[in-house]
């Protein structure tokens, strides 16, 4: 038996009230919902830097939790079997994964950029960007907190 598919769309309001995004979704209608999310910059008010990790993972995470996606980043939803078919398992996923990897090269300053452009998948790219800014982020934290600290004493 053949499954039923419709058609829906999805839209994105940017801060202004604009419509930044319409997506078409398919939603299979046999079985739970298999739409893709799609990201857009302006969802990312705060560019990656290297010395802002924290608040932008925070942001970026917090949106991916909001639909459930999170498990992308970390590397838990396996890919499913490779296969041909349109809108099978395989190719939903990689979808969604892609969706989620350009949300990451778009939410990223010129600098971090060249550091995650190779990477095949998003669990992958934020592997290098935990790696790469995660350490710098709390070095200056504690950076930042020791300067505080001798600015108490001296004062």
């Amino acid at each position: 038996m053949a499954e039923a598919t419709s058609k829906t769309t999805e839209s994105i309001q940017s801060s202004n009230g604009k419509t930044v995004i319409t997506t078409p979704a398919v939603t299979n209608t046999n079985s739970s919902s298999h739409n893709i999310i799609a990201f857009v910059a302006a969802q990312f008010l705060v560019k990656l830097t290297s010395d802002n990790y924290t608040m932008w993972s925070r942001q970026f995470t917090s949106l991916l939790r909001v639909y459930r996606l999170t498990d992308f980043l970390q590397g838990t939803r396996p890919c499913p079997l490779e296969d041909d078919l349109p809108d099978s398992p395989y190719d939903l996923w990689v979808r969604q994964d892609q969706s989620i990897q350009h949300a990451i090269l778009t939410s990223v300053s010129k600098s971090i950029h060249p550091y995650v452009s190779s990477a095949e998948t998003s669990h992958e790219a934020w592997v290098i960007l935990e790696r790469l800014c995660a350490n710098s982020s709390r070095t200056r934290v504690n950076a930042l907190k020791e300067r505080l600290q001798n600015l108490r004493c001296e004062g």
